[in-house]
């Protein structure tokens, strides 16, 4: 495998909100704290680019670090190695932080432009004729059960599965590497995860390809929500707020997990 085929695996887009593009301010700094950490957030923050399109017309995000300023002297003890001769170092985890994000949005809207442009090139595809349709029993099934949906005003209680089924299909005409999930998937797939253990989660995303993320993203997912727990570690506390009478244990093996 060549070198580049191995960063465009490193490159998850799915960890990005399909809105990250809208998002400003605090729900922006939440994708950039998720993603690069908490200090990404404060070097943004000072300089005011508070959406993704302002940090993708940044070109050098660190560039005012070299600015002798007392406002910005916290920060420059926080995120820089500071030298002998007085010179500050970016902290190698704080730039590659920030660079991954910048290579995630970029990909991201890579992505986007790509399938604008297909859809401007195939304009003659959206209009769906009876014969079509007829050809297509999925799309026949999935048009029909909409329309009962929509008649019988079920739209919240089929909430999750209209989700699911538009975000299977929607990987299905993209690459694994840009597998995107809704944020309802992601808590389905932890709560699965979490509930049946690595076994059934395995089995499931294999026979349901593209439905769910893949494990390593499913970990990342825990280790950086409030929700990650630690072996021997008791939170007795937190039941008060679910209210649970209930235990939950899952087991992890490393059996061979196949295909039906």
């Amino acid at each position: 495998m060549s070198s580049h085929a191995d960063r465009d695996c490193l490159i998850d887009v799915s960890v990005l909100p399909k809105d990250i593009f809208s998002r400003i301010n605090h729900e922006f700094y939440d994708v950039v704290k998720f993603v690069a950490g908490d200090l990404a957030v404060k070097i943004l923050r000072i300089q005011m680019i508070n959406s993704a399109g302002k940090l993708l017309n940044t070109p050098d995000v660190f560039a005012f670090l070299r600015i002798d300023s007392e406002e910005i002297d916290a920060i420059k003890i926080e995120s820089c190695f500071k030298s002998k001769n007085g010179q500050f170092i970016i902290k190698p985890g704080i730039k590659s932080g920030v660079s991954y994000l910048v290579k995630l949005l970029q990909e991201t809207l890579k992505e986007e432009r790509e399938l604008a442009s297909n859809e401007n090139n195939e304009t003659h595809q959206k209009y769906i004729n009876n014969d079509f349709i007829d050809k297509h029993p999925l799309l026949k099934s999935k048009i029909e059960w909409y329309q009962v949906n929509g008649l019988n005003n079920t739209n919240k209680t089929n909430a999750f599965l209209t989700s699911f089924i538009d975000n299977l299909i929607s990987n299905c005409t993209r690459s694994p590497n840009h597998f995107r999930y809704d944020e309802s998937i992601k808590k389905f797939a932890i709560c699965l995860y979490v509930l049946d253990g690595k076994q059934v989660y395995e089995f499931i995303r294999l026979n349901l390809y593209e439905s769910i993320p893949n494990l390593t993203t499913v970990c990342e997912l825990i280790n950086k929500s409030d929700a990650a727990l630690s072996e021997a570690e008791f939170q007795f506390e937190s039941l008060q707020q679910f209210h649970s009478r209930f235990a939950f244990c899952s087991e992890d093996t490393t059996e061979i997990i196949r295909k039906v």
